[in-house]
């Protein structure tokens, strides 16, 4: 079965991954297994996670398992496979692509979960909120008139038409390159199921969907070819460079466990939106060789399972209510709508048809 497959039928039956996964590693008492380096290829959003001491620290002692872990957009793990043990992409149908034709050791396996949303600012969400494209709902801001939002994108509104005179420039949303990266393809999803009133694309609708699709990402100028690079400029530039940028649930509570000063300077600032339908990021890990599945059975540690999720955001049950964090307020405690991405053969088309794309200058 297709990760793909695999993804749907999970959460059509609401199924508890967590119960699925017990612990491992050494039994007390006995020596630990010999060091063994595993390399690999992990999404941007997923770097901190491998980068974090307490993780690294615990595969070591625990498994024997020495990182070596290099950043790479999900849709171009597959030109990287050649020396890595494992690939680490944000998506099952990134994971079927990257993998396809690869010597895999295992099956790929979904070990996280993140949703799609979009980062902003509050002054930016209380003209969404005059303008019925956002509203509060179950303590979460919900994007919910992402069609209107991509027409003032498309028609090059500016930001003072809409009564927001101190911000200056064109309505822009922000995402990743959509050939590179999942987030970026994601967003593209979202914008034309909106486009569609809420039906996700198919291959007889995207030849009249693309040219809309490939304004909303021309009008953004270059685009970032990683999640995190995204969220970083997000982060670092503030409202007047990124007033609306795309990425994942888990950065924002990544960034406020692990840099909390960073998180203090825009804490007041910051609003977090929630698409509605709403897109999960099903992270699936894909072994390539026997350390990569070393390594797969060692992420179903329960430790490594909390640290992802406490630490790095990264769900490990898709219904997991959400953190408690001083100064975070709004995350969703659930999600009514989700829309599923579409098969494999639309999200190629997709992809192939936002090749490109000529950044246009405001």
């Amino acid at each position: 079965m297709t990760v793909r497959r695999w993804l749907r039928f999970g959460l059509a039956a609401g199924v508890a991954w967590g119960c699925f996964f017990g612990g491992g590693g050494t039994p007390p008492g006995e020596a630990s297994p010999p060091p063994v380096v595993v390399r690999g290829f992990v999404g941007s959003e997923k770097l901190g996670f491998f980068q974090d001491p307490q993780v690294t620290d615990l595969l070591a002692r625990k498994y024997g398992i020495v990182l070596r872990v290099l950043k790479s957009g999900s849709l171009e793990m597959g030109r990287q496979k050649g020396a890595a043990d494992f690939l680490f992409p944000a998506s099952g149908w990134a994971a079927d692509r990257a993998s396809s034709g690869a010597p895999r050791s295992a099956d790929p396996e979904v070990l996280f979960w993140t949703p799609v949303v979009v980062y902003s600012w509050k002054p930016v969400v209380r003209v969404l909120e005059e303008k019925k494209a956002a509203a509060l709902r179950d303590g979460a801001l919900r994007l919910g008139d992402l069609k209107t939002l991509a027409g003032w994108v498309e028609r090059g509104t500016r930001w003072a038409d809409l009564g927001l005179p101190s911000l200056p420039g064109r309505v822009v949303v922000l995402a990743t390159d959509p050939t590179r990266s999942h987030s970026g393809l994601s967003f593209a999803v979202l914008a034309a199921a909106a486009l569609r009133d809420g039906q996700p694309p198919t291959s007889d609708s995207l030849p009249a969907l693309l040219p809309t699709l490939r304004e909303l990402f021309a009008r953004q100028g270059v685009l970032q070819p990683g999640t995190q690079d995204l969220f970083d400029q997000w982060e670092r530039t503030g409202m007047a460079v990124s007033p609306l940028a795309v990425g994942y649930e888990s950065q924002i509570v990544e960034l406020a466990r692990t840099r909390p000063r960073d998180f203090a300077r825009i804490r007041d600032s910051l609003a977090l939106l929630y698409p509605d339908p709403l897109i999960w990021s099903a992270h699936a890990f894909v072994p390539l060789t026997g350390a990569g599945v070393r390594l797969k059975e060692a992420l179903r540690d329960p430790q490594l399972r909390r640290l992802a999720w406490e630490r790095h955001g990264l769900r490990t049950d898709p219904q997991e209510p959400p953190q408690k964090i001083p100064g975070l307020e709004g995350l969703a405690p659930g999600f009514p709508r989700v829309l599923l991405l579409p098969e494999g053969p639309v999200l190629e088309a997709l992809s192939r048809g936002l090749e490109g794309v000529v950044p246009r200058v405001p």
